[in-house]
């Protein structure tokens, strides 16, 4: 690998003399798990593998700007958990010129990459990580962002085109997310202090052949996790080849501040490469199947669910005299009783040329609520149930969307402490402190009294009563002017005991208490 003059005469003084830095040292030592692997990736190139290494880039609520800027759109972030996004060398494959250019990136040795990007049939793009510390939730998923639209020309309706108006966006899944449950039961490690490695390429004996090159070379081969690219994609460098990006989420930390600094890090901690063999029988992997979701019934809560929400909403029309509405969340996704799934499900938007949102199966769906308009002094309240009590979830997140530009400004979210170890978050007790807060526990029956501590209630505002605490989310007019309306989506992350989100089936939906004008 390249090194400038520079880097080279400071790695030179440093090991003449030393670093005093306690920071500097704490720093190299997280970040030793992944040297051997940078040496074994970057050795490659001498066995006849081609390498070049890429960049990372990260999309927390700040840089969704610039996405709105190309897109009109942020995709539906998730403002809870920041999306950490491998930028692959493209060298002379295609880039769009329509939306793509804004996205270059320049890598380590100068080379163009970018997020938006292509694979050949004996390609691959190899992500090696150095774990991160420990949060509630890690995954790596690749998408199919776009594709050729002539590819639909058969199908009765038209794609939704990218700012290209010759390709279609699809933004969806290929298979399963390997997730940091999926790594902890394949290799038996989990969060700071071990290095994980992805594969994601279409060609398994390209996969084949880098793991075994890995453990000749003495490496422990099981922290590394291939991710498929089935047959439903179209391979190549060209135009008319499909687009990928690849997303790693990192969500509610157990100590922000060491979750920071290893985001600040990421350049360090993350190592991207695309990595290529010529002499290399094409052997194409089969479509992945996504892994089935286990059912939580949650029928018992849902005569108190609707209870809580009637109370919430007389309480909302009679202190503002407006007419008030409660809607219970559409899911984005159904489970079929063959199994199957369907609705915002990436194999099959890709089959049907629509809009996936980047779905991820690791949650047991997307529930999404409108709120509109918000004005001064006004507030919606989200009731449901604290999906993280009863097993049904590892963590539940509601994110609070200005529809602008469909970009996430705040979050409320709850761990299972069970799963994680730790408490984190505003949901839990959420359901009582906000009857108290309002006066109307004593109007409660004793079932719903009984089951309170497993619902929960959150309140959206412009301008938070002081009673209500944690449990509301001021919603400020800088960020999200009074002319800009407002959603709210629920996820609920990872079913305990499965590498999944539970089945969206048996999951109660939450309601959004509005006012109705």
């Amino acid at each position: 690998m390249k090194l400038s003059l520079y880097g080279a005469l400071l790695s030179a003084v440093l090991m003449l003399y030393g670093c005093n830095s306690s920071d500097s040292s704490e720093q190299a030592d997280a970040q030793a798990p992944i040297k051997p692997w940078q040496s074994w990736a970057e050795s490659l190139s001498t066995r006849e593998y081609n390498v070049t290494q890429g960049s990372v880039y990260m999309v927390d609520n700040a840089a969704c700007d610039k996405l709105i800027s190309v897109f009109g759109t942020c995709f539906g972030n998730n403002p809870a958990a920041p999306y950490l996004i491998p930028q692959l060398p493209v060298g002379e494959t295609y880039v769009d010129p329509y939306y793509a250019y804004d996205f270059d990136a320049t890598g380590p040795d100068g080379d163009r990459t970018n997020m938006f990007f292509r694979l050949g049939e004996n390609d691959a793009l190899v992500t090696i990580v150095n774990l991160p510390p420990k949060a509630a939730y890690m995954g790596y998923q690749t998408y199919l962002f776009s594709r050729d639209v002539s590819y639909y020309a058969a199908l009765t309706s038209d794609p939704k085109t990218t700012p290209d108006p010759y390709r279609a966006e699809i933004f969806g899944s290929l298979g399963n997310d390997i997730n940091n449950v999926v790594v902890q039961n394949g290799a038996n490690i989990a969060w700071s202090g071990n290095a994980v490695v992805y594969i994601t390429t279409p060609n398994q004996a390209l996969a084949d052949v880098l793991v075994a090159d890995a453990a000749s070379a003495g490496l422990q081969s099981q922290v590394i996790f291939t991710e498929p690219v089935g047959d439903i994609t179209i391979l190549g460098e060209d135009s008319n080849a499909d687009e990928f990006i690849t997303l790693i989420r990192y969500a509610l930390p157990e100590d922000d501040t060491a979750a920071d600094r290893w985001k600040a890090s990421r350049d360090d901690n993350i190592l991207v490469y695309r990595v290529s063999k010529n002499n290399l029988q094409f052997s194409p992997f089969a479509t992945p199947e996504y892994t089935q979701k286990m059912t939580v019934d949650e029928s018992e809560y849902n005569a108190s669910l609707v209870e809580l929400t009637t109370l919430l909403a007389t309480h909302l029309q009679t202190s503002t005299g407006l007419p008030v509405v409660s809607k219970e969340m559409y899911t984005s996704e159904l489970d079929m009783s063959t199994g199957e799934l369907a609705g915002l499900v990436g194999q099959e938007c890709i089959a049907k040329g629509t809009k996936c949102l980047g779905d991820n199966q690791d949650t047991d769906a997307y529930r999404f609520g409108y709120i509109g308009l918000l004005e001064r002094d006004h507030s919606a309240i989200v009731t449901g149930v604290n999906h993280t009590l009863n097993d049904a979830a590892t963590y539940v997140s509601l994110a609070v969307y200005n529809m602008a530009g469909f970009h996430g400004v705040a979050s409320i979210s709850q761990t299972n402490v069970g799963v994680t170890g730790y408490d984190k978050g505003y949901l839990t007790g959420s359901a009582e402190a906000v009857l108290r807060a309002y006066g109307l526990y004593e109007s409660a029956s004793q079932k719903l009294k009984e089951q309170l501590p497993i619902l929960y209630a959150s309140v959206v505002s412009r301008d938070c009563e002081a009673s209500l605490g944690d449990y509301c989310v001021d919603i400020n007019m800088t960020e999200v002017p009074l002319r800009w309306p407002l959603a709210i989506t629920q996820r609920a992350y990872v079913k305990p005991g499965s590498t999944s989100g539970a089945s969206p089936n048996a999951l109660l939906s939450p309601y959004v208490i509005k006012i109705n004008k």
